[in-house]
């Protein structure tokens, strides 16, 4: 979906990364991050959006020839952007002058497509997300029927703080850095002090046996409800009279190549085959 090197915006407008960058108007002069291709953008004004406009556009139809559809994707972003009002200000400002010449020129055979109005529901994965939306969904047309109804007491809208949690607890335990631990050193750890939470996704009672990797034998499985459950730990004999959980766990570290490209949170590029970086040992 993506044909060039990332997401951010020097990667999306087109194949040309240099000339991308110029339209990343956070990277503005004077600003925290620069264009590395030694080219800055420029704020567009009525002397300059004529030019702008032409590159800019040159880039989208040269992307554009790699897909069938007429309408073209051009994401507008990267990690960690937005959190300042003014970056909302420098996009939003630029683009615009950007679109309106674009618009007003129908010669160059373009339109930029505008947003409807409306909360638009697509599909999520995973399922759980919309899970949580369906909940929401139903709770809301739950409320209003029982207020048509004179009936409000029914569905206390208190009880919506509950899918408040369970729309804090997905966006926090699906995020794609939460999945892979991928995330920072203390963000991982912090994850590992949650609770696990063991959900049937179906409508029927089921039997399964769950397996879950623990460090400790002080291990608690609580229904619903509080209830504990029985639990069972596998663990090997370390003697005739004691018994330890004890893990044997080998890491092995690879190294980085000592050339330009270098392995990151979206590449792996090792030096060579791994070698043992420590043994760990743990005995409950």
């Amino acid at each position: 979906m993506m044909p060039f090197y990332s997401y951010d915006v020097p990667h999306t407008c087109g194949p040309d990364p240099k000339i991308c960058c110029q339209f990343d108007f956070k990277r503005l002069p004077g600003g925290r991050i620069n264009c590395p291709w030694k080219v800055p953008p420029k704020s567009v004004v009525e002397a300059n959006v004529a030019e702008r406009a032409q590159l800019l556009l040159d880039q989208y139809r040269k992307k554009s020839k790699l897909y069938r559809s007429k309408v073209l994707l051009v994401p507008l972003g990267d990690d960690f952007r937005y959190d300042k009002a003014l970056e909302w200000d420098q996009q939003y400002t630029n683009y615009q002058k950007l679109f309106d010449y674009m618009n007003s020129q129908p010669e160059l055979h373009v339109q930029t497509v505008r947003t409807t109005t409306g909360r638009v529901i697509t599909p999520l994965d995973p399922f759980t997300k919309a899970w949580t939306v369906g909940a929401e969904i139903l709770y809301s047309l739950a409320v209003a029927n029982a207020r048509h109804a004179g009936m409000e007491g029914r569905y206390p809208v208190t009880d919506y703080a509950l899918l408040v949690d369970a729309r804090r607890s997905v966006g926090l335990f699906q995020h794609h850095d939460a999945i892979t631990g991928t995330a920072k050193e203390n963000v991982v750890i912090d994850y590992g002090t949650k609770y696990l939470v063991l959900f049937n996704p179906i409508e029927q009672e089921r039997l399964c046996a769950v397996t879950v990797l623990v460090n400790t034998v002080r291990v608690r499985v609580l229904t619903e409800d509080g209830q504990t459950l029985p639990v069972q730990l596998s663990a090997q004999w370390g003697s005739a009279t004691q018994m330890s959980a004890e893990v044997q766990m080998q890491f092995m570290i690879y190294g980085t190549r000592p050339s330009k490209d270098k392995s990151g949170a979206y590449l792996f590029l090792p030096d060579g085959k791994p070698k043992v970086f420590s043994w760990l040992y743990l005995t409950c």
